[in-house]
Parts: structure tokens; sequence; C-alpha cells
């Protein structure tokens, strides 16, 4: 298992992972009968911003492209409490929940509330928050990036520690 204090997160690399693949071809869709991409491009961009693949954590990539291989953590959102990777995140202590708007950057997880959705947060300045997200089928350039308004969410940061 990693020790937090060995982790470091590099929010702007997550950020730029999630905008150079906003708009590939989700690895998991309806299209291939296994569901929805989006937990799985979030933990792909947090995990190419530092966090490490925990085999033990369940919290690691598919090694063939199917849902089978790939970590409960990983793939899920958390929203039906059977694991996923907001509850991973807060639970390692790398991610906590901020209720301030305006405090959330780049690099942060927004986690839909009454649904099984998420996305990482591409923007932050204090007033406005963009964010990019996969779903079950490939976006267009032009919905790549998503501003928030006034979506039923929740954000999470990453903590000072491993900043």
């Amino acid at each position: 298992m990693t020790a937090k204090a060995t982790v470091s997160y590099d929010r702007i690399e997550a950020r730029d992972y999630a905008l150079d693949h906003a708009t590939d071809t989700p690895e998991f869709s309806k299209a291939n009968k296994q569901g929805s991409d989006c937990a799985n491009f979030v933990s792909k961009s947090i995990n190419a911003g530092g966090i490490p693949v925990d085999k033990s954590g369940k919290w690691y990539p598919s090694s063939d492209g199917t849902i089978n291989t790939c970590g409960d953590n990983w793939m899920r959102t958390g929203y039906y409490q059977n694991g996923g990777v907001v509850p991973y995140m807060t639970d390692k202590g790398y991610f906590y929940e901020q209720s301030n708007t305006g405090k959330v950057f780049a690099g942060s997880i927004m986690y839909w509330n009454k649904t099984s959705h998420v996305a990482l947060v591409t923007y932050g300045d204090g007033s406005k928050i963009e964010y990019t997200q996969h779903s079950n089928k490939k976006l267009f350039s032009s919905a790549a990036t998503v501003v928030y308004e006034a979506e039923n969410a929740t954000f999470y940061m990453p903590s000072s520690s491993i900043l």
C-alpha cells in the first residue's frame, strides 16, 4: 500500500490529460455493453496526475478493455455505495469535499448527487468552473468542455498534503 505522504498529485497534469482525451472514444460504453466511461475517465486523469495505481485498494485500470479486469474503485463513481473513485480518494485522504464552489480549481472531481456520474474539473477561478467528462458515447470537441451552471453536484478537491 502506498502511504499518502509519498503521493504527489499534479492537478495540472490531470487537467491536461482530461482535456487531451475528452473526445476519445469511451473505453466502456453501451455500444460494447459495458455501461459508461465517466469513472474510468476521471480515474485515468487522476492517475495521469500522479495518484498511483493500487491493486490492493481495487483502484487500477482494465488490463484488457473490459470492466471485468479493472478495480471496482477505478470504474465506479461511488453513487451506489459499492466502491468507487470518490469514496476511494476520500478514504485515502487524497481528496476532500469542498462545499465552497469559489475555491474549486482544476484537477478536482465533480460528483453528481442524484445520478451515478463524475467529471474532472478543468478550470476554476473563483467564479467560473469548467469540467470535462466521458459517458457512454464519444463527445464532439464542442461538447468537450462544459461550464458548471448549477448542476446538483458535490466537488472534491485534492488535499494540500499531496499537492
